[in-house]
């Protein structure tokens, strides 16, 4: 159970009114009885006055007093102090690609912009070409995660280039690795995270931190002992991309950040959970009034698609999430219908597949499959 936020007394206004009123009173010949004066007036002056400076204290426990209740700039202070720094807004990025002359350059730094006109991507390098069309990688500015454009998203050249369309598109998987800067929200369940949790020279929660160091890893998992005693396991998820799963380069700056500050007895590995595809199959979808059966079928889609960052790896190990052993894996069946019966514009539906819950071994973790509509 969680400790209640002490609370500062604040008098009524009406009650300050009163308090002032008794004090005038007691002046010699001072009337507070008198419908209009100078001293019924001061007596409202004062009391806005007063509870304005009483609004200030019984914010300024909160604000100033608790470290976990701080807000900028004071929480970035205090989070420095403890080794702990506001994780700043990433770049997403991906590749597009656009019909034209084969051949023709579509050269480094070359922009475009999305349809909204809200975000720009550059090119970050030349362009390449196969058949009639040429595919280059670019990375999206401003920075967040407003720029994860999906696959096919339309794009447009804000300089045209001789030989090569206006009108490009953004290649599959789409644009992902945009994520916004932290909140003082995020900041602040961080920084209890770390006060509840000192470092303890390799406690589960140290290998949580470690990992959680490198940028864009959201959520970790620790088997101490699985590959025997004094062997430490960890694997991460990356939910600010289109696949949360782990790539290569993500294990290696994790095993990097492991190496400097675990302990120098032990075996420590950061790994990627495979993946386990999942089928997922709705049957005699109706969309709800007011909406069309495409809109439904998006929506469904959509949230299907969000449940693949709430998965787990497989297996019994620490679940820094629940800060408790468990044993993960499983998405029910009952999450996956629930999800698809909250999305706007579903009406009825039948889910077909997967049949069972699902629990992914260990070193795997449940990804499921854009839906098929039967």
């Amino acid at each position: 159970m969680s400790t209640p936020v002490p609370t500062f007394p604040v008098p009524a206004f009406a009650d300050l009114v009163q308090q002032i009123a008794a004090d005038f009173s007691a002046l010699p010949g001072a009337d507070v009885t008198l419908p209009v004066g100078v001293i019924p007036v001061f007596t409202l002056v004062l009391a806005k006055l007063a509870a304005g400076q009483y609004a200030y204290l019984a914010n300024f426990p909160n604000r100033c007093l608790l470290p976990t209740l701080l807000e900028a700039p004071y929480l970035d202070v205090y989070a420095g102090g403890v080794g702990l720094k506001r994780e700043p807004a990433y770049a997403a990025s991906g590749t597009v690609s656009f019909q034209g002359t084969s051949g023709t350059p579509l050269p480094l730094g070359v922009q475009m912009q999305d349809s909204t006109g809200t975000y720009t991507l550059t090119t970050t390098a030349a362009g390449v070409w196969t058949g009639s069309t040429v595919s280059a990688p670019v990375v999206v500015s401003p920075a967040g995660s407003g720029g994860n454009l999906p696959a096919n998203a339309p794009v447009t050249l804000l300089i045209g280039v001789a030989g090569i369309n206006a009108n490009g598109v953004v290649v599959a998987p789409g644009l992902s690795g945009g994520v916004a800067a932290e909140t003082d929200a995020q900041l602040q369940v961080r920084l209890g995270a770390r006060l509840s949790n000192p470092p303890q020279g390799g406690a589960n929660a140290d290998f949580v931190a470690w990992a959680k160091s490198v940028t864009g890893v959201t959520r970790v998992w620790v088997y101490p002992a699985q590959n025997g005693p004094g062997t430490v396991v960890v694997m991460f998820a990356l939910d600010g991309r289109a696949n949360p799963i782990p790539l290569a380069p993500d294990i290696a700056n994790v095993q990097a950040a492991i190496n400097a500050a675990a302990p120098v007895i032990g075996s420590y590995a950061a790994v990627a959970q495979a993946a386990l595809a999942t089928a997922v199959t709705i049957h005699g979808l109706t969309p709800a009034p007011g909406y069309t059966l495409a809109q439904a079928q998006a929506a469904a889609t959509a949230v299907v698609a969000a449940l693949n960052y709430t998965t787990t790896p497989g297996g019994y190990g620490w679940d820094a999430q629940l800060e408790d052993y468990a044993t993960g894996g499983t998405i029910y069946l009952e999450q996956i219908a629930t999800a698809i019966g909250n999305a706007p514009g579903v009406g009825t539906f039948d889910l077909t597949a997967p049949a069972a819950d699902v629990t992914a071994p260990y070193g795997q973790m449940v990804q499921l499959a854009a839906p098929t509509f039967t």
